[in-house]
């Protein structure tokens, strides 16, 4: 099969990257723990604009810091960031609306109100839930928190959303997702709900996945003729760091067919949650995968019309929901034809017929 490499790494530096470094900046100003630390230092070498976009914003943050805060009207009280924040709004505009994006956002301490935790088709946020929980969202995304007393959970109604769970031993916490909970107690993980299935990738720690079994899918006892209906039981799936399984939703929930929990490799972990740097990255996939996963992040879907084509692989990485940037590449280095209409693009090969 003949198979292609695709990079957007040459690029310029993006509105994207530079909306990232400043949140990184405002982050580091706040203070970082020992996972922000790593998060930061993994986004630096991701990609070889992100520290020249950092230390570019990084030295006028240093310049708008040296500005004596008179020259500067401040309606809000002067706090550290707060007074940075006014220096960015008179002298660097653009900058100042990165931060603003940033510091508009809900407190870390509080809940997110409900309209916060849904994302549109191309959308992400981030924030933490009442207990320190920090939560991301991808694109197309609704999360409804639910806590109680007793547990702290969490719906994710539709999309995918990545988890890192502060410990409380006495309260665990759930994310209920297509008839399925996975509980932890203190640990990080990636929940995603397909149309079709379930899939959870444990990045540290270790989760337990439960669903409940229908009596009308249970088999029929002796014990349970004479005892009467049988209570609906969980079945039990554990997961620990860098491993995943993926769940069919309507999959028989009892019998041989047993989801599978496959070991994930380092480089693999991080092509799937690349999401959170606003990024896809692929490693050989057909063509056909990658259309699909750029269609979660835009209204304007691709369409691939011949199956040879769909079945050619390519490996690279682009912005999350950059489709024009991808036909393009595909269109100047592949021998792709794109006809853009107006409500989808559809792809085939140069010389086949439509």
């Amino acid at each position: 099969m003949t198979s292609g490499h695709f990079d957007a790494g040459d690029d310029p530096i993006s509105e994207e990257i530079e909306m990232t470094a400043a949140e990184w900046l405002v982050r580091r100003d706040r203070g970082f723990d020992e996972r922000l630390q790593r998060e930061f230092e993994s986004w630096l070498t991701a990609d070889a604009r992100h520290p020249e976009a950092f230390a570019r914003l990084e030295g006028t943050w240093q310049d708008l810091a040296r500005v004596p805060a008179a020259r500067v009207p401040i309606v809000s009280p002067a706090t550290r960031t707060g007074r940075r924040l006014a220096l960015c709004g008179a002298l660097a505009a653009g900058l100042a609306m990165a931060l603003v994006l940033w510091l508009e956002r809900p407190p870390e301490g509080g809940p997110p109100a409900l309209a916060e935790a849904v994302t549109p088709v191309g959308g992400y946020k981030e924030f933490a839930l009442s207990d320190g929980t920090y939560v991301r969202l991808n694109t197309d995304t609704e999360l409804v928190p639910a806590y109680t007393s007793a547990e702290r959970r969490v719906i994710l109604v539709r999309g995918e959303a990545h988890f890192d769970v502060v410990k409380q031993a006495s309260r665990p916490f759930v994310v209920e997702a297509g008839g399925m909970d996975v509980r932890a107690v203190g640990t990080a993980f990636n929940v995603r709900l397909a149309a079709e299935a379930v899939e959870v990738l444990v990045t540290e720690g270790r989760v337990r996945v439960e669903r409940e079994v229908a009596p009308a899918a249970m088999a029929s006892t002796e014990d349970a003729a004479e005892s009467g209906p049988v209570r609906p039981a969980p079945r039990l799936l554990e997961l620990e760091a860098a491993e995943k399984t993926r769940i069919a939703l309507g999959q028989p929930a009892v019998g041989p067919s047993v989801p599978v929990v496959a070991r994930v490799a380092t480089g693999e972990i991080a092509r799937a949650l690349a999401w959170r740097e606003r990024r896809l990255e692929f490693d050989g996939e057909p063509l056909s995968e990658i259309v699909a996963e750029f269609n979660r992040y835009t209204t304007r879907p691709l369409t691939i019309v011949d199956t040879d084509l769909g079945a050619r692989r390519f490996g690279g990485k682009f912005a999350a929901g950059d489709v024009d940037a991808f036909v393009a590449t595909l269109e100047r280095n592949f021998d792709v034809v794109a006809e853009r209409r107006e409500d989808r693009i559809l792809l085939r090969r140069r010389g086949a017929l439509p």
